[in-house]
């Protein structure tokens, strides 16, 4: 459950994790990036970085869950192969 809500609100997002950090790298080379009208380039960088960490905490939680999934099965397997033996 925590896995979906996760994966759907990144769904939400209208770039990816690897479009911001393009996104990013090209506003620190100075690229020709277009960003916003009536947004200052600051303004935009940082809303940028702020999408970019919540991704990134989004991502990291993730693998959290999906190695603690991981982890509970290998147990839940070996817990099962111990009382076959006894």
């Amino acid at each position: 459950m925590l896995l979906t809500s996760i994966t759907n609100r990144l769904r939400d997002y209208k770039t990816s994790l690897q479009e911001d950090s393009q996104i990013l790298e090209k506003l620190e080379n100075k690229d020709d990036l277009q960003y916003p009208d009536g947004v200052s380039y600051r303004r935009y960088e940082m809303a940028v970085l702020v999408r970019k960490g919540e991704k990134e905490i989004l991502h990291d939680i993730m693998q959290l869950c999906q190695d603690f999934v991981a982890d509970q099965t290998r147990q839940t397997a070996g817990d099962s192969a111990k009382r076959e033996r006894i």
